[in-house]
Parts: C-alpha cells; structure tokens; sequence
C-alpha cells in the first residue's frame, strides 16, 4: 500500500527543501549527517535502512521551487542491469557523482567537480527503494 505523504517539500519560510526516500512513518531516523561533499545536503540516516531522507538548504533547496507540483523520478536500467530511479533538479550534464559512506544505493550528482552544483540524484532499486514508492503516483 502506498502511503500519502508528499516525495518532495518546500518550506518558504526556512526556505528549506525534504526529498522523501522511504515513508517516514515507517522508518525511524538514527542520525543526522551532512554529505561531506557539501555542507548544504543534509542526510536523514535510518536505523535499520540506509537513508530515509535529505535535507536540502541554501542554493540546493532553492532549486526546488523551479520544479513542477510534483516532480517525476525517471526509471533507467543500467548496463549492469540494475534499476535506477533518478530525479534530476536541472538539465545541468552530470559532471560528479558521490555517495555517502556506507550507502552505495544512493547517488548525490553534480554539475561540477568541487559538488557546488546540485543536481539530483540516482537510487538504485532494492529492498529499501522500490517502484511503487518512486513511480507510484504520490503526490
């Protein structure tokens, strides 16, 4: 069953972004970290699956406000046959790709190599991240 909590929120007054990776009614969060690439990406670290949500301040959260209502995870295959679901903020070419330590099924992209340019990001299909929580329609 999918839940009805939105994948995606805006806060205009903290002017603070949340994308949704799990339902946070199902999964508790365990910690807290910044993505050691740039300060500005936030990660929500749950306590029995890799990463519930990301945080999002400053220039990065700003990108989600030029986003349509409800923005569309697009489902690619990979060479290697593994299923990814990418959200892209912009149409900025891909130019870094970094994960947080000990979470391989999430990928952060940037334009740019010092990771000033967020971008988006790739999860790889798995038991934590699913079809049916990316493609299911929520809004």
């Amino acid at each position: 069953m999918i839940s009805s909590f939105k994948h995606i929120t805006y806060d205009k007054e903290s002017e603070m972004a949340y994308i949704y990776l799990l339902d946070p009614l199902k999964h508790r969060i365990a910690s807290t970290e910044e993505l050691e690439q740039n300060d500005e990406i936030v990660l929500d670290l749950g306590e029995s699956c890799p990463i519930v949500g990301i945080e999002l301040e400053g220039k990065a959260a700003s990108q989600i406000v030029t986003l349509p209502e409800h923005p569309k995870y697009k489902k690619v295959t990979s060479k290697d046959g593994s299923i990814n679901y990418i959200l892209l903020l912009s149409n900025q070419e891909i130019k870094r790709e970094v994960q947080y330590p000990g979470v391989n099924t999430v990928t952060f992209l940037f334009a740019n190599q010092e990771c000033e340019e967020f971008v988006g990001i790739s999860i790889v299909e798995s038991k934590w991240y699913c079809e049916a929580h990316f493609l299911g329609g929520n809004s």
